[in-house]
C-alpha cells in the first residue's frame, strides 16, 4: 500500500506489484482484499482520486493534466471515475471548492 501511495502516478498493475514483491497474482489479490477490504484496482483508483482532489482544490492545473499526473490514462476515464466516486464531475468539484 505504501508502494501504491508513492507510485500512484505510474502504470501500476497487479502483475507489476507481484513481480516486484515476488507474489503470485492470486495470492497477492487474496491477501490485499483480506487486509484492505477492497480489490487492488479499487484501492488504487481511490488513491489516485484522493491525489486528484488535492490538485483540484489547490491548483489551477487543467483537468486533463491532473488526470495524467494522478495516473489515469485518459481524461474521460478520470472524469468517469471521479463522478462515480464523488457524484460530481471534477470541474464541478473544483467550482464548488473555489466557491
Amino acid at each position: 500500500m505504501r508502494y501504491m501511495d508513492s507510485n500512484y502516478m505510474t502504470d501500476i498493475n497487479v502483475d507489476n506489484i507481484c513481480k516486484l514483491f515476488s507474489f503470485s497474482s492470486s495470492h497477492f489479490s487474496r491477501l490485499f482484499k483480506q487486509n484492505t477490504g477492497e480489490a487492488f484496482s479499487r484501492y488504487l483508483s481511490k488513491v489516485r482520486l484522493e491525489h486528484a482532489i488535492v490538485l483540484l482544490s489547490n491548483t489551477d492545473k487543467p483537468i486533463d493534466q491532473i488526470a495524467y499526473e494522478c495516473g489515469f490514462k485518459s481524461t474521460s476515464y478520470f472524469s468517469y471515475s471521479f463522478k462515480k466516486e464523488f457524484l460530481v464531475s471534477p470541474l464541478k468539484y473544483r467550482m464548488q471548492m473555489k466557491g
